[in-house]
């Protein structure tokens, strides 16, 4: 791991027993997410989902490509991934812990990379983006699903602010929103050509009223 990543992976260690609870609160995003995403995988696709958690996302996507990896920074999250592929038996599904800049893959390894949720808890965001650059086969895809606010709103500031400070006490790992504009610029940047965006729900609660998900589906263009 590089950076603050082996911080962030304690903290996601510590809610690990939990989170499928939040998983299940989210599962209007996730049905968004697997509709949106359908129409950009094939059957023969290798694919990875970088931060997937407990691995719902991946156990939803993988019947629709020929392999599918799923890999996280937190060990205890994919422990609780592994115990479900112990009893749902999904063919061509396996999950790994460890870093996108770890050297577990070789360049152009992958037909899709999918990130959910992950983009704005990367204090490396740019650098991440180009090793997904790297990892995507020439005419694959790169699958994005990011919380953002709208741009303009004074409370993005505000929320950014607090995010800031209770990252630097290390209450929360690196948590940062940027507006749906930013975001795609930051893809293309990296060398890919967006083909497709929509704003998704992200969460129902009264605090998050202002945030959305914004799905990006782009493709390696060089």
């Amino acid at each position: 791991m590089i950076g603050n990543e082996a911080g962030t992976a304690r903290f996601w260690d510590k809610r690990a027993a939990t989170y499928d609870k939040t998983e299940a609160d989210n599962e209007q995003l996730h049905s968004a997410i697997v509709d949106r995403s359908l129409g950009f995988l094939g059957s023969d696709d290798v694919a990875l989902d970088y931060g997937c958690g407990t691995g719902a996302l991946s156990y939803r996507l993988a019947p629709h490509v020929k392999a599918l990896h799923g890999m996280d920074i937190s060990k205890r999250m994919i422990d609780t991934a592994r115990d479900r592929a112990d009893l749902e038996h999904v063919e061509g599904l396996r999950f790994s812990a460890g870093s996108i800049f770890d050297d577990a893959f070789e360049p152009d390894s992958f037909d899709v990379i999918i990130t959910s949720q992950v983009l704005h808890v990367m204090s490396n965001g740019d650098e991440a983006l180009d090793r997904i650059h790297g990892l995507v086969k020439p005419g694959g895809w790169f699958l994005s699903t990011t919380p953002c606010m709208h741009e303009g709103q004074s409370v993005m500031k505000l929320a950014n602010r607090a995010l800031s400070v209770a990252s630097a006490v290390r209450a929360i790992p690196y948590m940062k929103f940027s507006t749906g504009p930013d975001l795609e610029r930051s893809i293309s940047e990296a060398g890919f050509e967006i083909h497709e965006t929509a704003d998704l729900p992200f969460d129902q609660r009264p605090d998050m009223r202002y945030v959305f998900a914004r799905f990006v589906a782009a493709r390696k263009i060089h």
